[in-house]
């Protein structure tokens, strides 16, 4: 797939850990002129915005391994890596398959597919997971998880935002990056993005 620019945008790249299988969850930022700086400290306090709340809802065989935070206004741009140790999950309840996900939605003032995303979290147990149903607590749980990482990189200049790099399936180049101002969990049964385990 042919790169596409993100005028002042940042890619952030969640990498987390299993057992068997590593996944990623990844975010856009946006920040105007930002410096390798603004990169390190927009990583680091992601990295350390990783809730103890959050933590207790995770499989105590999955973590947080890594985030990565890549320049995305051109190719082959510098990137920020920060982790270790792992920060491991303290739930020792029987862990989930990482296909069990909490959809959470993350939306903009823009109408449309285009305007939006969804963020598959994984790495939970049994003990969230009724009937086929997520817990209530789970959920609020993720909604505050994702919204404090929001405020955290807004402290530091940095715009939670979804990149569009096509709208109504036309090519954008650079891609349109538009500030997210809600992020919710609008179904509590599991979803699954089978392409997400094992992938970076």
């Amino acid at each position: 797939m042919a790169f596409v620019p993100w005028d002042e945008g940042a890619k952030v790249i969640m990498n987390w850990t299993s057992l068997i299988h590593g996944w990623a969850n990844v975010f856009a930022f946006t920040k105007p002129s930002f410096v390798y700086a603004d990169m390190v400290d927009l990583g680091n306090t992601l990295w350390g915005g990783l809730r103890t709340s959050y933590k207790n809802f995770m499989s105590d065989l999955t973590g947080l391994a890594s985030i990565t935070v890549i320049d995305m206004r051109a190719f082959g741009a510098q990137s920020y890596t920060t982790g270790a140790p792992t920060q491991d999950g303290l739930n020792i309840e029987e862990m989930l398959s990482l296909q069990d996900a909490v959809v959470a939605t993350l939306r903009t003032l823009g109408r449309g597919r285009s305007f939006r995303g969804r963020k598959y979290m994984a790495g939970f147990t049994e003990d969230d997971l009724t009937d086929g149903i997520w817990s209530a607590a789970l959920i609020s749980e993720i909604e505050d998880q994702l919204d404090a990482w929001k405020v955290l990189a807004s402290q530091f200049g940095w715009t939670l935002c979804i990149a569009s790099e096509q709208i109504n399936k036309v090519p954008k180049s650079p891609a349109v990056l538009t500030p997210v101002t809600t992020i919710s969990v609008r179904n509590s049964l599991p979803g699954s993005q089978r392409r997400r385990v094992g992938r970076p």
